[in-house]
């Protein structure tokens, strides 16, 4: 596999197994790592891999990082302890929360995207919805509260969804199978494989992008005092998450797949 160049700062070394590693000028193995918290905003799943890829892996610690990761999901509010600074970096799941956060004069930046074609979707049974306009007659849609603020005030603007259609979603998918006319929120990257095993079904998939939602995805967020204040561990951490993705997908990611569901359970 070509080596990648993720920027200047950095050089890529190859690893076993297709792995590529970072080295950093300036680095001593010796060194006291710097502590960085990174909030997830799921629970953790395939799409955040590159970032348990990362850790599992040594990336993280060979560019002199101790990063922690905080799980979000339904019983926690990371992106509120992100906006308290007790989190350094935060996973934004669109461009939306990033344009709130400016209207809201909340010092924040979107400092890299991981996926240039939002994964954010929704699932039906089989056949239940042709179209996906077809689900504005769906009696309710299980939502997180994190996807009512954002990409669905877009449906509910582009294509005339309702408030009223609106379901809790804690991330259990139990409720899902049982109703032949559920909808359900999900991420491509995951959400459609886990309702299957738990339906014994194949889903039908609806990706917002085909329907005209333009945004990144999975984007790596700081505040802007962190940026300015730290701008070389900024750089370091997106450093490392993109070379995270790049050996979760082409190298050994077993490591991080035993991390992650470690986590989720």
């Amino acid at each position: 596999m070509a080596t990648p160049t993720l920027t200047r700062r950095t050089t890529l070394t190859s690893l076993p197994g297709g792995a590529v590693a970072l080295a950093t000028p300036g680095i001593v193995r010796a060194q006291a790592l710097t502590k960085v918290r990174f909030g997830t905003n799921r629970i953790a799943e395939a799409g955040h891999g590159g970032f348990y890829q990362a850790l599992a892996d040594g990336t993280d610690e060979r560019a002199g990082l101790d990063v922690e990761t905080p799980m979000g999901g339904p019983q926690g509010n990371n992106r509120l302890l992100f906006y308290t600074r007790r989190l350094d970096f935060h996973i934004g799941g669109n461009m939306i929360q990033a344009f709130a956060a400016v209207r809201e004069d909340i010092p924040s930046k979107v400092v890299a995207a991981i996926f240039q074609k939002d994964p954010q979707c929704l699932i039906t049974h089989s056949g239940a919805y042709p179209k996906f306009e077809d689900m504005l007659t769906a009696e309710f849609i299980l939502l997180s509260n994190e996807a009512v603020a954002s990409f669905y005030q877009w449906m509910m603007a582009r294509f005339g969804f309702r408030l009223e259609q609106v379901k809790p979603y804690n991330c259990n998918y139990a409720p899902f199978p049982v109703d032949p006319l559920a909808v359900q929120q999900g991420y491509a990257t995951s959400d459609p494989y886990k309702v299957g095993l738990e339906g014994n079904f194949t889903p039908d998939v609806f990706w917002l992008a085909d329907q005209g939602f333009s945004t990144y995805a999975t984007t790596i967020e700081a505040l802007n005092e962190m940026i300015e204040q730290r701008p070389d561990v900024v750089q370091k951490f997106v450093d490392t998450s993109i070379l995270g993705y790049t050996n979760f997908l082409y190298g050994d990611r077993s490591a991080a797949m035993a991390l992650s569901q470690g986590r989720a359970e």
